[in-house]
């Protein structure tokens, strides 16, 4: 992983993410109404061995921040699900809370400088707080 810069600005995208991660506000202060977001990747690349699925569940107490960097480490993209996660705290009555995805990697291979081929079908989830 890259280091941030001395003057303090992030030297890589996925520095960059990192950084916007810790300051990100709670899911409780962005969504109190949510109890748990979920979001599940599958990844598709065109080739025998796609990376591997991914998951990830979000509490309360966490960090309501729904960008993902690319699975491939020399790629500059990322996936943005926060309009998605936006949208699924939005709905009201019993509506169903989750959503199916296809998002395309838009970064560029740092040692091919070629754009990445890997596209992402995501489920995105939310279960709210039940009223007492």
């Amino acid at each position: 992983m890259s280091r941030p810069a001395r003057n303090g600005l992030p030297t890589s995208n996925r520095e960059k993410l990192r950084l916007d991660s810790i300051r990100a506000a709670s899911l409780r202060e962005i969504y109190p109404q949510l109890a748990e977001v979920r979001v599940e990747f599958e990844f598709i690349d065109g080739t025998a061995r796609s990376p591997s699925p991914q998951s990830f569940s979000y509490f309360p107490a966490a960090r309501g921040f729904f960008r993902y960097a690319c699975p491939c480490h020399s790629c500059s993209g990322e996936f943005d699900l926060s309009g998605f996660v936006a949208e699924l705290a939005d709905k009201t009555g019993r509506t169903q809370r989750s959503r199916n995805v296809s998002i395309s990697c838009t970064g560029i291979r740092a040692g091919e400088r070629v754009e990445c081929p890997i596209c992402a079908t995501v489920r995105v989830s939310a279960i709210m707080h039940t009223k007492e």
